[in-house]
């Protein structure tokens, strides 16, 4: 068979089809031997899918090999001109070189009468003689596109000359969107079919024609066009401004371009005008079901929707929901729809989501041109609503479409609170702490405060969340200042939290007995933002431990994300407090994971600095790292809680290696002059660390100081500290102070905090001579920081115990592996990594590698290859 030039080492097609190499390769073979295909390929593709631009890209390989292509391409408008397509080749090849005149003359001369069936068999001979080109005519390219629009003639005379083409240097190049007719595979001719583009192909063409589309963005229009390069290209070729960035501005019934929309609605074109309403109603809201569709229009909903359910373009489950199965689908849907009818399709749904503030609010604006007060005031309360379910994008975005629908006039008195919370929610998000304490206590004052307000509870509770996370003496002052207005001074949890909170609070016994009384109550209490503010108040003068259990109510069942955010940390503060670093890193999990879900920094900042708290109690050598990443965070924005927990954590991780001096020095930086004195009267729970570091730095006069002024009475861990404090600071019968500190009532609950002060206490016993008793102290201590897991602290145990005579312990089996631990140990046994360990268990990595943590220390072992033996002895 005679062959066309080799087109293998043409270069790709400009621009570039994606995702069709496959194709291209198939096209360049065939245009290297057509033959191979007897001389002919009917591409066959929906509508949409490349086509066109695959036959442009063969014809233009095939015309730089020195091939003739003749286009030819049906129109629906030519469907009742007989022979207009061959018309088409008539025309093109009239005068050029490549046919003899006598050949496509005489092709002419029969296309002008074909109104017999002897005259049409005519025409498919000549058809044939003049294209057929032998061995030394020019090869000849018959490329014809949208075949399923030709002319019926045209289409069955060009499928008689495909059949016997082979042997020739003519070939056929068919692109046909039908399965069906005389030029498809259903004819019985080669053929190729053309499938939507993968996914990884969809997202290059896109970053490759809109390079400015952010990669959500990009992934949204990949999932919606289901691989068509036509509404891939369409779709984002229409998108503005914020759309381009951010997928939640990107409306669900895409905007498209006109010819994305000619090819969409097309089969829409033959569906009732009432079937069309339906389906529009259906495409504007994708939470509208059959029983509320009925509702809204008063039809008969499934026999109305019988056609569209039978071609494929909905389902609908026996639940009533409707579902488009195709994206494409719904935007085909709005786009058929004139802005008229989809302002009346927003009116019926405005109506119909009545009972649904956010819902009718959206639809109720789309469904009026211009300002309108009544729109604008319910997008504020939408606005409002979507902040209390912690959506502050959504409510943002009904914010900003309420301003525009008020025109020129500002918010009312009555929206000015929603509008300046939004704002300060926006600001908090976005690590603007200071800005949101400003905008939060302008905001309730501009407003007479009102405790049984849903708006105005949940602005205080903001403000709660912010001044934590300051932690400076103005932003408590300021919510002193705040919540002290009418309405809000009756509130008993919020008056604690007034009197007990921040470095300048001075707890007098009778609001300390009213949180006791309070604080018992609290088990009945079903009100979780009573919870949450009795904890806040409670964990002030360290009792927030009386509160775990509500708190993680809190966490897991309220609704309101400031609340939740402000309860993990106070569980991590607990967890800290009772040197238990897997409920730590629980808490923190959680926490960070509400952070993730509405892309907020501070409080996940926060839950690291307590997280960094955790770290130092065990030793973790990602301390560092972590606590400079915090740094760079707070610093700029004068986070003060942020800042004293992390130099604290690096504190305490420099007196569990017995570096005295370093921690001093940690402590020192939280002060402007380096007097830390101030530290335990800002934060009551520092004073045994500030004075372990002070006197282990040859600070004596200096950690007595301060050890003296520590304050009693505010809770059993408070008193039990700074009892350990005087002991530490060893004048006047450390011993005494010692006994004092250990009698405690409640000390057992703090078993970490307990093992500190018998550390110390040990370390003075031994270099006092008291070697057995030294003994007695430092091994419970050693046995207990091995069981929590304090692999620094265990280490400055033992240190002290060779000193005291005797070598470094193991671990006695009281203290045996918790029923969590022992799944972890098997599991790691068994080969899973901390991955897989997680994933089976439903918890974290990071509470993986904690409970390995506490295993590897309790059973004494270093390595996961240590564990079978070490398990099978235990």
């Amino acid at each position: 068979m005679p062959r066309w030039q080799a087109m293998t080492d043409r270069p790709a097609p400009e621009p570039p089809l994606f995702g069709r190499d496959a194709e291209i390769s198939a096209l360049r073979s065939f245009l290297s031997d057509p033959s191979s295909h007897r001389n002919v390929l009917i591409i066959t593709s929906e509508p949409g899918m490349g086509g066109t631009a695959l036959l442009a890209a063969a014809t233009a390989e095939a015309h730089a090999t020195g091939v003739h292509v003749v286009p030819v391409a049906g129109a629906r408008s030519d469907h009742d001109d007989p022979f207009a397509g061959l018309r088409q080749i008539v025309g093109q090849l009239a005068g050029t070189p490549v046919l003899a005149p006598d050949r496509w003359a005489g092709l002419a001369t029969v296309l002008a009468d074909h109104t017999t069936a002897l005259s049409r068999l005519g025409v498919f001979t000549a058809l044939l003689t003049a294209l057929r080109q032998e061995d030394g005519d020019t090869p000849l390219l018959i490329a014809v596109d949208d075949a399923h629009a030709l002319d019926d003639a045209s289409a069955e005379a060009l499928a008689f000359v495909a059949r016997r083409l082979p042997g020739s240097r003519t070939g056929m190049l068919v692109v046909s969107q039908s399965c069906d007719g005389p030029l498809s595979p259903r004819a019985k001719l080669p053929a190729m079919a053309l499938g939507p583009l993968p996914d990884e192909a969809a997202a290059d063409l896109l970053a490759s024609r809109f390079p400015e589309l952010s990669a959500e963005v990009r992934d949204l229009l990949v999932d919606t066009a289901e691989g068509m390069p036509l509404a891939l290209v369409g779709c984002a070729g229409v998108l503005v401004g914020e759309q381009r960035v951010a997928a939640e501005a990107v409306p669900a019934a895409l905007p498209v371009s006109g010819r994305l929309r000619a090819v969409l609605t097309a089969p829409l074109a033959r569906l009732a005008d009432t079937t069309l309403m339906l389906l529009l109603l259906l495409a504007l809201d994708s939470s509208v079901t059959q029983e509320l569709l009925a509702q809204m229009t008063g039809l008969d909903v499934r026999e109305r929707l019988g056609p569209v359910l039978s071609m494929g373009l909905i389902t609908m489950t026996r639940s009533g929901a409707i579902m488009f199965p195709r994206p494409l689908t719904r935007t085909a849907v709005v786009a058929a729809a004139t802005p008229a009818q989809r302002r009346q399709a927003h009116a019926v749904l405005a109506r119909g989501f009545a009972d649904q503030v956010e819902r009718r609010a959206h639809h109720l604006a789309l469904s009026l041109q211009g300002p309108d007060p009544r729109a604008a005031a319910a997008l504020q309360d939408a606005a409002v609503h979507a902040l209390l379910r912690n959506d502050t994008r959504a409510a943002e975005q009904a914010s900003s479409r309420a301003a525009v629908l008020r025109g020129d006039a500002g918010p009312p008195a009555a929206d000015r609170l929603s509008a300046r919370l939004l704002e300060a929610s926006v600001a908090f998000d976005q690590g603007r702490p200071a800005a949101a304490l400003h905008l939060l206590t302008r905001a309730l004052e501009q407003r007479q405060p009102d405790a049984a307000d849903e708006t105005v509870n949940y602005a205080v509770d903001l403000l709660l969340a912010v001044c934590y996370l300051l932690g400076t003496a103005a932003a408590w002052s300021e919510f002193r200042r705040t919540i002290r207005r009418p309405g809000l001074r009756g509130n008993a949890p919020l008056r604690l939290v007034e009197q007990l909170a921040g470095p300048q609070a001075n707890p007098a016994p009778g609001q300390l007995a009213e949180l006791d009384a309070a604080l018992d109550r609290l088990a009945a209490e079903s009100d979780l933002r009573v919870v949450l503010h009795l904890a806040v108040a409670a964990a002030a003068v360290g009792r927030a431990a009386d509160c775990q259990t509500l708190l993680w109510r809190v966490l897991r069942d309220d609704t309101v994300r400031p609340r939740r955010l402000l309860a993990a940390v106070l569980l991590a503060v607990v967890a800290f407090s009772t040197g238990d670093s897997a409920a730590a890193a629980k808490a923190v999990d959680y926490g960070l994971e509400l952070c993730r879900a509405a892309d907020h920094l501070p409080y996940a900042m926060l839950l690291r600095s307590m997280l960094l708290l955790s770290k130092a109690n065990v030793g973790d050598p990602t301390l560092a790292e972590l606590a400079d990443e915090v740094l760079v965070w707070a610093k700029p924005v004068q986070a003060a809680t942020l800042i004293e927990n992390v130099h604290w954590a690096l504190a305490r991780d420099a007196l569990g290696r017995s570096d005295h001096a370093a921690a001093h020095d940690e402590f020192a930086r939280l002060t402007r002059d380096g007097n830390v004195a101030v530290l335990p009267v800002r934060r009551p729970e520092m004073v045994f660390d500030v004075v372990e570091a002070a006197a282990g730095s040859g600070r004596g006069a200096l950690a007595w100081a301060i050890a003296r002024r520590a304050r009693f009475g505010l809770s059993s861990r408070l008193d039990l500290l700074a009892f350990g404090a005087l002991a530490v600071a060893g004048r006047r019968d450390p011993t005494g102070w010692y006994e004092t500190a250990m009698s405690v009532r409640g000390a057992g609950r703090w078993p970490f905090d307990v093992a500190r002060i018998r550390l110390v206490h040990g370390e003075h016993l031994e270099r006092a001579g008291a070697r057995d008793l030294a003994r007695e102290h430092l091994n419970w201590v050693l046995e207990t920081f091995r069981a929590l897991g304090a692999a620094t602290w265990a280490g400055r145990a033992a240190t002290r115990l060779r000193p005291a005579g005797e070598a470094v312990v193991g671990i006695s089996h009281e203290l045996p592996l918790t029923r969590q631990e022992t799944t972890v140990a098997e599991l790691a046994v068994s080969g899973l990594t901390n991955q897989e360990i997680a994933e089976r268990l439903h918890i974290s990595t990071r509470t993986v590698a904690s409970h390995l943590y506490r295993i590897f220390n309790k059973i004494g072992v270093t390595s996961r290859a240590q564990l079978p033996d070490a398990l099978t002895s235990w």
